[in-house]
C-alpha cells in the first residue's frame, strides 16, 4: 500500500486515510495545478460532491451508534443539507449526541427525523442542548423512542417560544 492507504484484513477493503495528512507536504503549484496527491483530490472531489446536497435520507438502514458518530463527521462538509431523515437506524444515546454535536454547528438543517430509534435520555439531553443553539432547525420528530418525561420537557423547553417549531415526541 502507497502512502496514506490502509487495508482492512477483514473484509479485503482498501481504505483511504486522511487523518494525520499535511497538504502543506504537497508544494502549492501542485495543489493549485492539478491535485496530484490522491488524499487532496478526495478531499476536494467529496467537499464538491456533499457540498450541493440538499437531502440525505438513511431512513431504516442499520446504521447504529457508529454510523451515527461517523454521519456526524460527515455532515458539516454537507453545506446546502436542509433535511436529514434518520428514522429507524438503529441509533442510541451516543450516535444521537454526536450528531447533537453536528446539528449544533449547522445553521442550514431544518428537519431531522430520528423517530423509531433507541435514543434515551442521554440523547435527548444532547439533543435539547443543540436546539438552544441551533434556530434552523423547525421539525424535530423523536417518537418512538426510550425518551422519558422529564427530558420529553427539556426538549419542549429547548423549543419553547420557536413559532411553529415542530418536535414530534
Amino acid at each position: 500500500m502507497g502512502a496514506g492507504a490502509s487495508a482492512d484484513q477483514s473484509s479485503g477493503a482498501a481504505a483511504l486515510e486522511l487523518a494525520g495528512h499535511d497538504e502543506s507536504q504537497v508544494p502549492l503549484s501542485e495543489r493549485r495545478a492539478t491535485l496530484r496527491c490522491p488524499v487532496c483530490r478526495f478531499r476536494e472531489t467529496t467537499f464538491e460532491l456533499l457540498g450541493g446536497v440538499k437531502e440525505l435520507n438513511f431512513n431504516k438502514l442499520t446504521l447504529g451508534d457508529d454510523g451515527g458518530v461517523q454521519l456526524a463527521v460527515v455532515l458539516p462538509l454537507c453545506a446546502k443539507l436542509t433535511k436529514l431523515g434518520l428514522m429507524s437506524t438503529q441509533l442510541g444515546d451516543e450516535g444521537a449526541a454526536a450528531l447533537a454535536g453536528a446539528i449544533k454547528g449547522s445553521g442550514v438543517v431544518k428537519k431531522l427525523a430520528l423517530n423509531g430509534n433507541h435514543i434515551g435520555d442521554a440523547g435527548a439531553a444532547a439533543l435539547a442542548d443543540a436546539l438552544r443553539v441551533n434556530g434552523a432547525l423547525r421539525t424535530l420528530n423523536l417518537s418512538g423512542n426510550k425518551i422519558g418525561e422529564d427530558s420529553k420537557s427539556k426538549l419542549q423547553e429547548a423549543v419553547q417560544g420557536r413559532s411553529g417549531f415542530d418536535l414530534g415526541l
